[in-house]
C-alpha cells in the first residue's frame, strides 16, 4: 500500500546491533533493512530503508543545553535544569545515528537516531527545501 508517512515519528527499526556492525566496520556498503511507523494504532506502513551510515555512541559526540524556565521560583527551576541536563547527557551517550534513504518511487533521505536508554527509534525526513548532499552527507569521502 502506497501512503505518506509522518515527517518525523517513531520508527521500529528491522535490524539488530550485529548488522548495524558490519557497516560501522566496512564489510558492507549498505545495509538494507525496513522499519514499521506507525500512522495510528491500527493502521501501521513498513517500509524498505536502504543505510549507509552509521554513528555509534562510541564515535558520537552530543552537547545539549537545557533552560527550563517555570512558574516556580528561580531556584526550582534551576534544579529542574540540572535534573534534565543529566537524563539529557545520559540519554546522548548511548545514541545510535542512522543516515540513509526510504526506498520507493522517489527516494527520501532520512536520519534515525535511536536512543538505547529508551529503546526507542525516531526518524526524521529530508524536508524539500533542504539540500540533500546536506542532509545525508557522503562520509566515504577523503
Amino acid at each position: 500500500m502506497k501512503g505518506k508517512i509522518p515527517l518525523t515519528a517513531e520508527i521500529a527499526l528491522e535490524s539488530a546491533e550485529h548488522q548495524w556492525r558490519l557497516l560501522i566496520n566496512g564489510l558492507i556498503n549498505e545495509l538494507k533493512t525496513s522499519g514499521v511507523v506507525s500512522i495510528s494504532p491500527e493502521r501501521k506502513v513498513r517500509v524498505n530503508l536502504e543505510i549507509e551510515n552509521i554513528i555509534p555512541p562510541e564515535h558520537s559526540s552530543t552537547i545539549v543545553f537545557n533552560k527550563v524556565t517555570t512558574s516556580l521560583n528561580k531556584e526550582i527551576s534551576s534544579g529542574m535544569e540540572r535534573i534534565i541536563s543529566l537524563i539529557s547527557d545520559k540519554i546522548e551517550k548511548r545514541k545510535w545515528i542512522f543516515m540513509g534513504k526510504i526506498i520507493g518511487d522517489n527516494n527520501v533521505p532520512i536520519i534515525i537516531i535511536y536512543y538505547e536508554v529508551l529503546d526507542v527509534f525516531v526518524y526524521s525526513q529530508k524536508l524539500k527545501e533542504e539540500n540533500s548532499e546536506k542532509f545525508l552527507p557522503d562520509f566515504t569521502q577523503n
